[in-house]
C-alpha cells in the first residue's frame, strides 16, 4: 500500500510563522466558504456575472466554482489538504485576476491579495492547529 510522503503535509514554517499561517489559513478558508456559499444564495446573479466575465452563461460554471470554493475553504479552515486547497485556490484566483483586470479592474487586487495568500499556503503549510500536522505526524511513524 503506498502512503502519502509526510512533506505534503508537514510545515516549512515554525514559530511565530506558523502561527501567522495558521490565521491565513483559516481566514481565507472562512472567506471563501462564505463567497461558495454566496453562487448559491443567488445562482442568477452569480451566473450572470461569470457571463459578463467571458464565461459561458450558464450556471453548471457558477455551480462547480461554488463548490469547489466551498469545498477547498473548508479543507482551508479544518487544515486538512492545506496544500491541495491552496493550490487548487491559486488556479482560480489566476482566472478570477485575468476575468477581473478584463472586466471590473477595480476588483482585482482582491484577487490579486487571494492568490498571494493561497501561494504562500502552498509554500508554507497548514500552520499550526491544522489536521494535516496529525497526518504528518501518522505518515512520518
Amino acid at each position: 500500500m503506498s502512503t502519502i510522503p509526510p512533506q505534503f503535509f508537514a510545515n516549512r514554517v515554525t514559530g511565530g510563522l506558523a502561527v501567522v499561517a495558521t490565521v491565513i489559513r483559516i481566514i481565507v478558508g472562512l472567506g471563501f466558504i462564505a463567497a461558495g456559499a454566496m453562487k448559491f444564495v443567488d445562482l442568477d446573479l452569480a451566473t450572470q456575472g461569470m457571463a459578463a466575465a467571458g464565461y459561458p452563461n450558464t450556471p453548471v460554471i457558477a455551480i462547480l466554482l461554488g463548490l469547489s470554493e466551498l469545498g477547498s475553504g473548508l479543507l482551508l479552515t479544518i487544515g486538512l489538504a492545506t496544500r491541495l486547497a491552496a493550490g487548487w485556490l491559486v488556479i482560480v484566483m489566476i482566472g478570477a485576476t485575468i476575468a477581473n483586470f478584463m472586466t471590473m479592474p477595480p476588483a482585482a487586487p482582491i484577487t490579486i491579495v487571494l492568490l498571494i495568500l493561497n501561494a504562500f499556503l502552498l509554500w508554507a503549510g497548514p500552520g499550526k492547529a491544522a489536521m494535516d500536522n496529525k497526518l504528518a505526524a501518522r505518515q512520518a511513524v
